[in-house]
């Protein structure tokens, strides 16, 4: 019996079965091998010698993809390796109809073995699915998922096992949609296995003309990512793999980022956005064990970004916690052992132990940012040498601060001081927004006995137009309790409520919920006071912790 080999469909040429995206390519018999047949045969039934029952037909084989090089010079078809396609569903189709007649799932090491009852009159095919238990490739435009198909029908009769190996390969840009589906597991194969249930599985969207951004949406759970290779194509590109795919685990193992938006690595972000980011790309590095990031581009431009988060700094990036380059290149060196870029620079703690804070104490983190993640994570490694190296990044430590680092996201507000701020969210249209490190500004506070607090924002001047200016009164983990809005004409708002003790955070934004980059609506920028009066309670409702 045959060895088949097979390339998948260009996702261009669209011939659905079921939903699922492919084409059955018909090739000329490449091998036909009696006795390596028999071998195959007595490895399966474990007796030599023994032929199969009648009453049973059995198809055995191997699925594989070309894993094509991304090198300093960019995508690099030419050199491809093959790899095991595992745990991917391998089905048995009836030609007639489409129905399913048997579906395994392949093994590590890509290979399978199916077994089914004779239908001497049936005609099926084999079909390999690019879905696993933690992600399934879709297009961009449809509801299909990417497969394989095998390249000739045949009727399923009893006798020795059919023997089918399937390969995708680039030539079709067959192969991409299993190298995301690789990438992926090579992620938990990285990482504890603990919490894994909590893990959502996910759509990733693909597609050989799509020239979108990539980029993770939570709201759908979905990875968009490109595949036009005139101008930037990304299946083969682990290290942006990887980097979106740590955003999944972030929202769903630690505190969930809630403000995203358009980045660059020399922007000021606010310190949420640029921990999200920050930490994604530090994540591909750990797993990748290379500081190198390289996004491959297109035949115009065969690297789209390259850069290294070994150095502690970088030119024209300001470091702090609001630098997503800052929290990457940091934790790069808290985790990593051996020589880094200057003496005692890398901590040698490992990915192990910062996942663990990550997905343990840092969801009671006060403000899920950098200075959060290292409050977290210090006590437990108190005898680090932490002054040297959060100094190297531009981050301040007090050994007689209790945390030890000072968030300047969060200032203090304490009662009867008037503080005076600035908020902005305008900026240039092609730089973050909402994002941005100013467009926001946060005070915290602490109360140890139910009291009035009466919170008072005064604009410096009313402004043109319809600047906004809101107030938002938070709890420590920054859920809302309740909003005013300063009118865009007027100059004053003023938010009481009776709190019980604990500790609450005051947000200031300049933004509304419709700016975004490409447009000022809903951006705006003041500047304003702010203060706190603490007095006995009245009679208002009081709001829990």
């Amino acid at each position: 019996m045959p060895a088949f080999d097979f390339s998948f469909v260009d996702p261009l040429d669209r011939v659905g079965i079921q939903g699922e995206l492919g084409t059955r390519y018909n090739r000329r018999l490449m091998l036909r091998c009696a006795a390596l047949l028999a071998v195959f045969s007595t490895l399966l039934l474990g007796q030599r010698g023994v032929e199969p029952p009648d009453g049973v037909v059995r198809i055995m084989g191997t699925v594989a993809f070309e894993k094509v090089a991304v090198t300093e010079k960019g995508l690099e078809p030419e050199h491809r390796t093959e790899l095991p396609a595992a745990e991917v569903p391998v089905e048995l189709v009836r030609t007639s109809d489409g129905a399913v007649l048997g579906r395994v799932t392949t093994n590590d090491d890509g290979s399978f073995a199916l077994q089914v009852p004779p239908a001497p009159r049936t005609m099926a095919y084999l079909r390999v699915l690019a879905d696993t238990r933690w992600a399934r490739v879709l297009d961009v435009e449809h509801e299909a998922v990417y497969a394989i198909y095998s390249p000739d029908e045949f009727i399923l009769r009893p006798g020795p096992p059919r023997v089918v190996n399937l390969v995708a390969t680039d030539e079709n840009r067959g192969s991409g949609p299993f190298h995301i589906l690789w990438a992926i597991q090579q992620v938990h194969a990285s990482l504890p296995r603990s919490r894994t249930a909590a893990i959502p599985r996910i759509t990733v969207r693909w597609d050989d003309a799509y020239r979108g951004n990539a980029q993770y949406r939570p709201a759908t759970r979905e990875i968009w990512l490109k595949g036009d290779r005139l101008t930037d194509s990304d299946e083969y590109d682990e290290a942006l793999i990887f980097h979106e795919y740590a955003h999944v685990l972030t929202d769903a193992l630690s505190p969930r980022c809630t403000v995203t938006g358009p980045h660059r690595l020399e922007d000021e972000l606010d310190s949420r956005h640029a921990w999200a980011e920050g930490f994604a790309t530090f994540l591909s590095a750990s797993i990748r064990h290379n500081a190198t990031y390289i996004d491959s581009g297109g035949r115009l431009n065969p690297v789209a970004l390259k850069f290294s988060i070994e150095p502690n700094r970088r030119a024209h990036i300001a470091p702090g916690p609001w630098s997503e380059y800052t929290v990457a290149a940091l934790l790069w060196d808290a985790a990593s052992e051996g020589p880094g870029d200057i003496p005692d620079d890398h901590l040698g703690l490992g990915l192990p132990r910062l996942w663990k804070t990550l997905t343990g104490t840092f969801r009671a983190a006060e403000m899920p940012d950098l200075i959060g993640f290292l409050n977290a994570l210090m006590p437990a490694q108190s005898t680090l040498p932490w002054p040297a190296l959060l100094n190297h990044h531009g981050i301040r430590y007090d050994p007689h601060l209790d945390p030890r680092v000072a968030n300047p996201k969060l200032l203090p507000l304490p009662a009867g001081t008037r503080l005076a701020d600035r908020v902005d969210s305008t900026g240039p249209l092609d730089a973050p927004h909402r994002n941005a490190h100013h467009a926001s500004a946060f005070y915290t506070f602490t109360t140890t006995a139910p009291r009035l607090q009466t919170i008072t924002v005064t604009r410096d001047a009313p402004t043109e137009g319809a600047d906004p200016l809101q107030v938002h009164l938070l709890t420590k983990r920054l859920a809302p309790i309740m909003t005013m809005s300063v009118p865009p004409r007027e100059t004053t708002v003023r938010m009481r409520r009776v709190l019980n003790p604990g500790t609450y955070v005051v947000e200031v934004r300049s933004w509304t919920g419709a700016c975004d980059a490409g447009t000022l609506t809903g951006c705006g920028q003041a500047a304003f006071t702010i203060n706190r009066t603490d007095t006995s309670p009245t009679l208002e409702p009081r709001v829990k912790r």
